[in-house]
């Protein structure tokens, strides 16, 4: 173990820029980190750290752009769904077909719902990946099952809760 934290220092003593040294730092688990950092020169080590520091707020910042971003396509496009879908249900199911038990409280729980799925739905798909990415798991893998049972599990709290409140 104390061999490969020698090499891992001396590989990184080599590399030309702190932000190199930064980059393969950030990859080492944190077993060989701590012994990496062990053998450093401290002011190298402080340049670094404060590297590594910019890069977790770079990451933290753009992780919160991305989720802006969708949360303000995501409201939208709920929007557009949530009118259409209670037009439909107000129109062409009440009036048309003739169910009566569609009033303008149910359908606007339904819409609302609808509304708000897409917003969980947005939100949890984009976050879910990075959030994968950077605990080093493959997001690929972990967001499919992961961002289904998630978004169903709060969709249909979701659902529950609006019916229960609006219409008691």
């Amino acid at each position: 173990m104390a061999a490969d934290n020698y090499e891992a220092a001396a590989r990184l003593l080599e590399e030309k820029t702190l932000e190199q040294i930064a980059a393969v730092l950030s990859e080492l688990p944190h077993d060989r980190l701590v012994g990496v950092c062990s053998e450093i020169d401290s002011g190298l080590l402080a340049d670094v750290l404060v590297l590594l520091g910019k890069e977790t707020q770079r990451i933290i910042l753009d992780g919160l752009r991305v989720l802006w971003k969708e949360a303000r396509v995501s409201v939208l496009l709920g929007a557009s769904l949530a009118v259409a879908c209670f037009g439909k249900l107000m129109v062409v199911d009440n009036l048309i077909f003739g169910y009566k038990d569609y009033t303008v409280f149910t359908c606007a729980v339904v819409s609302l719902a609808l509304m708000f799925t897409v917003v969980i739905a947005k939100v949890v798909g984009c976050m879910l990946p990075m959030l994968a990415k950077k605990v080093r798991l493959d997001p690929a893998v972990v967001a499919s099952p992961f961002i289904t049972t998630i978004v169903d599990a709060l969709s249909l709290i979701l659902y529950c809760g609006l019916a229960i409140a609006m219409l008691g």
